[in-house]
């Protein structure tokens, strides 16, 4: 329609945007992230514990209920 011409460039840089940014979101930046933690050794250290968080699950857990030790 009349003034349609004017508006295009607008259009194509919102679109633009828009696909810019999900990019960004969904492969740019996960990407940097595990470069960056692979560069800091935080996968290969991951790799030789067998996990993110291991620390002593087998030793018996202690809490107390109602002022009495509890072995969950």
């Amino acid at each position: 329609g009349a003034g349609g011409g004017a508006r295009r460039p607008l259009g194509i840089a919102v679109v633009g945007g828009l696909i810019f940014s999900q990019a960004l979101t969904l492969y740019i930046t996960p990407a940097f992230y595990v470069a960056m933690d692979h560069l800091a050794g935080g996968l290969h250290q991951a790799h030789e514990t067998g996990g993110i968080g291991v620390g002593g699950g087998l030793e018996p857990q202690y809490v107390m209920h109602q002022g009495k030790p509890y072995d969950s």
